[in-house]
């Protein structure tokens, strides 16, 4: 049986039970055309993205450990997060290829469609690297999002989602702004983690 390797990269600020489903959905998909999905990994981007409201690298890799701490065969990574400079995804997807455990195994990067879509605009891919990340060496694996749009075919590996789900880690940041609760939207372990640490909670 062919094996996989799913891996999602982003900022993950926080992480929210959309991305979660995203690997089940993900990985069920793959199973039906014969792979053995052998790990799901997580893989947070390093402080130096430049995003907006990205909180420290070491409060996201936590909250995403905490997400899957009950998962089987979802996990984190740290490699991408701890590099002293922004990593493209191409070459975080060659690190985990260079990896001995994975050398057997087609790495699918995961994506949602929102993201999919911007593969086409290239102020912000390279065009050969959405190439390899869809046909070769790598392949992208895509999960429908409610009100996201292609605007152009690729060698994408299309998944509709059983579930409509709109959540999004901007969404709760707003609401931790607000002073809502975010419960029952990501792991309590992260609701917990947020409240702790006091995360969004202040203007950045």
């Amino acid at each position: 049986m062919n094996k996989a390797l799913l891996v999602a990269c982003g900022s993950f600020s926080p992480i929210t039970y959309a991305h979660l489903r995203m690997f089940e959905t993900a990985r069920d998909s793959l199973i039906d055309i014969g792979y053995n999905v052998v790990k799901g990994i997580i893989s947070p981007v390093s402080d130096h993205y430049g995003k907006k409201d990205l909180v420290a690298a070491e409060h996201r890799l936590e909250m995403c450990k905490l997400a899957v701490s009950t998962s089987k065969w979802i996990t984190t990574d740290d490699w991408e997060c701890s590099q002293d400079s922004h990593t493209l995804t191409v070459n975080v997807l060659e690190q985990f290829a260079r990896r001995p455990q994975y050398a057997d195994c087609q790495i699918y990067y995961l994506v949602g469609t929102d993201l999919a879509a911007t593969f086409a605009d290239q102020t912000i891919w390279d065009p050969k690297h959405v190439q390899m990340l869809t046909s070769g060496p790598f392949k992208t694996i895509v999960i429908e999002r409610h009100g996201a749009k292609l605007s152009k075919n690729y060698e994408f590996t299309m998944v509709k989602s059983t579930v409509q789900n709109d959540i999004s880690s901007t969404k709760l940041r707003e609401l931790v702004r607000a002073g809502k609760s975010i419960r029952y939207l990501t792991p309590c372990s992260v609701v917990n983690y947020v409240d702790t640490f006091s995360l969004w909670k202040t203007p950045m």
